[in-house]
C-alpha cells in the first residue's frame, strides 16, 4: 500500500505539532515522499498547509534522502563558439 498525497492532513496555521501529534505527521509526510516519486516537498506544502521550511525539517529529521531540483536543464553553449 503506497502513501497517498491526499490523505496527507491539513495542519492548522501556527499550530505546533508536539510529541506523539509531530511523530505521527513526520512518518505519514516521509512516507508520502518517499513512496511517490513525482510528489514535491511544495506539493506536500501545499496540501498539509505547513511551509516549505517545515516540511523539508520534517523529511530531514526522518533520515530521508531528498530527490535533487528537477526539471530539464538548458544546453550550455561553449565559449569558443
Amino acid at each position: 500500500m503506497t502513501a497517498k498525497l491526499e490523505d496527507l492532513p491539513r495542519v492548522p496555521r501556527r499550530k505546533i505539532l508536539l510529541g506523539k501529534e509531530r511523530e505521527s505527521f513526520r512518518v505519514s509526510v516521509s512516507a508520502v515522499y518517499v513512496s511517490n516519486p513525482d510528489v514535491s516537498i511544495r506539493d506536500i506544502c501545499e496540501v498539509t498547509g505547513r511551509s516549505f521550511g517545515f516540511i523539508y525539517k520534517i523529511l530531514i529529521e526522518s533520515d530521508v534522502e531528498l530527490r535533487s531540483r528537477g526539471g530539464a536543464r538548458p544546453l550550455r553553449k561553449d565559449a569558443g563558439d
